[in-house]
């Protein structure tokens, strides 16, 4: 379920609920979204069945934020989309912004390269990833960031089929990544959730 387009409104919500402690009507929802009356109610009932919300028949107006927005992920560094470079490094830099699908172990990577220009992944874009165990198994054509030793690390599209593994870009300009991995060790440092396009604050360490 897409619900990108429905977003506006629950964030809406929850921040009113924050300020004033309680819910809006229908009729400031529909002026801070700029949406019909119908619209607002649709956007309600797909937040409602994708678990976000829940709305209260016996209590007036009530709404109940079932997943709350968290604030910011640490930048762990840049990200090569081009060819293979050194690694991620840490820092203590923050992206300051609020979504409801964050969890405690996504950091952000900034993008370094156009090799992922096909997926709307531009050069100094910030991409929010998601840790995952080791020896995760990607899906196929699942974004991750891939770590192979003694070369480095990039963002790319993961395929495998049987010890061959193909890191491949969404800009033609790019010739595939194909590793044995027989002889190279690969590690998934991370699989992409979202691209941030200037909606979040950097919060320095400095």
């Amino acid at each position: 379920m897409n619900l990108e387009l429905h977003m506006p409104l629950f964030h809406f919500i929850e921040n009113y609920q924050k300020a004033y402690g309680n819910t809006p009507t229908i009729e400031e929802m529909m002026r801070a979204t700029g949406k019909g009356h119908g619209t607002v109610q649709n956007s309600l009932k797909r937040l409602e069945e994708a678990g976000y919300l829940r709305r209260h028949s016996h209590k007036k107006s009530h709404i109940e934020i079932l997943k709350p927005s968290r604030l910011g992920v640490p930048i762990r560094g840049e990200i090569a989309a081009g060819y293979l470079s050194d690694a991620c490094i840490n820092t203590t830099d923050y992206l300051i912004f609020s979504a409801p699908w964050l969890e405690e172990t996504d950091f952000a990577l900034k993008v370094s390269g156009d090799s992922m220009s096909g997926d709307a992944i531009a050069n100094g874009a910030f991409v929010i990833m998601r840790a995952v165990p080791n020896g995760y198994q990607p899906k196929q054509g699942e974004i991750v960031a891939a770590w192979v030793e003694g070369f480095g690390t990039t963002l790319k599209r993961f395929y495998r089929q049987g010890d061959l593994v193909t890191l491949q870009a969404s800009n033609p300009a790019y010739e595939p990544i194909q590793l044995n991995l027989r002889e190279h060790e690969l590690q998934i440092q991370g699989i992409w959730i979202s691209t941030l396009h200037g909606r979040a604050n950097l919060l320095t360490s400095s």
